[in-house]
């Protein structure tokens, strides 16, 4: 029985691990990060991931703690132009929740914690023996998976050359308990955007009690340029606190110490998604600009994905040519939602036009 090693016990490596255990297959996680720890922010699924979660039986249970997204709605700070879009089978959840009900799916002692990728040992024909990790253990494998996310190690691995691209667009990222703002934006992703383009507040509910939002800025506007991050953080927060409501009522209720600052990236389309019998999933396999809101339903897409191909092909000996079958379906769905993220960092650092209505934010499947 191939032994699967998964490296990165984020939502792709475990969504991953599910789907191979169902089949019978024999799989080992292994996470650099503790069991406890934050519990990080929240996000949109989009239609390809919340289907992604049908096929592995977790929806009804994911549903029922998310906050059913149905409609995005977006303003300017002027109010002179307004967008209106259904948005179908879509939800908004905290990732500690899709995390947790994700790994209670998983057989006891899946997941090795604590243990961070450091390096492979190969084969004398260029395949992954075992991998290794900064503590000085390895572990032997057929296959080696990389589920590590942005800044993946084993990424180097597949695509030796590649360069992550830094975005001038950041993101403050804050969630706020109040059940009532909930209530008030009921089933809707709402944006308003600043006139001159370059800056907008997004609010998404993400259960019945929290809602996350989130500034997005662009860090090379002039007023920025010369200040620190804390002082960009203080100069925002000055102007977009005076926006229209909820804004300044989503302010008043916001601890701001726990305000995530991200600095967004992307990535090229690698050539390949594998080498020889390393593979990669999720983040490490692509980087999108968090404009497009497809990091983590694109995730779970790979994860099924690579999961029906290697259980299909499990007696087969041909490996290889599994990964490669599973790396030419991704590529072209991939490059479609990067270009369309770099399209939507366009327009968003222009100004939003009169005639135009603002422009939903997300890379729908």
């Amino acid at each position: 029985m191939n032994k699967h090693i998964i490296l990165g016990g984020g939502i792709a490596g475990i969504a991953l691990a599910i789907q191979l255990q169902k089949a019978g297959l024999s799989v080992k996680i292994f996470e650099k990060n503790p069991p406890t720890g934050k519990e990080g922010h929240a996000f949109i699924l989009l239609p390809n991931g919340l289907n992604s979660l049908k096929k592995m039986g977790v929806l009804a249970e994911v549903m029922q703690a998310a906050h059913p997204i149905h409609n995005f709605r977006a303003r300017t700070v002027s109010s002179d132009r307004h967008a209106h879009q259904a948005v179908p089978n879509s939800i908004g959840i905290r990732r500690k929740v899709l995390n947790d009900i994700l790994t209670s799916q998983l057989l006891p002692d899946t997941i090795e914690y604590n243990k961070s990728f450091s390096h492979f040992s190969f084969s004398p024909t260029g395949e992954a023996e075992a991998a290794w990790f900064t503590d000085k253990t390895s572990v032997e494998g057929d296959v080696f998976i990389g589920a590590d996310g942005i800044w993946s190690r084993t990424r180097s691995v597949v695509e030796p050359g590649y360069q992550l691209s830094p975005i001038r667009i950041r993101e403050i990222v804050s969630v706020v308990k109040s059940p009532g703002l909930v209530q008030q934006l009921s089933h809707t992703f709402c944006k308003i955007n600043q006139d001159e383009g370059g800056l907008a507040v997004g609010m998404l509910p993400c259960d019945q009690e929290h809602l996350v939002w989130y500034i997005q800025f662009d860090s090379h506007h002039p007023a920025l340029m010369e200040l620190t991050l804390e002082e960009q953080k203080q100069y925002l927060f000055d102007q977009i606190g005076k926006w229209p409501d909820p804004v300044p009522e989503i302010f008043a209720q916001t601890d701001f110490t726990d305000s995530y600052v991200w600095h967004t990236t992307d990535l090229d389309t690698l050539d390949n998604f594998y080498y020889k019998n390393v593979v990669l999933v999720g983040d490490a396999a692509h980087v999108f600009l968090t404009l497009t809101s497809q990091g983590v339903s694109a995730a779970l897409e790979d994860a099924i994905c690579l999961s029906d191909l290697l259980v299909q092909n499990r007696f087969l000996n041909r490996l290889e040519t599994t990964l490669k079958q599973y790396s030419f379906l991704r590529k072209s769905i991939v490059d479609k939602y990067l270009k369309s993220g770099r399209t939507l960092k366009t327009e968003f650092l222009s100004p939003v036009k009169k005639q135009s209505t603002a422009k939903i934010p997300l890379v729908m499947s």
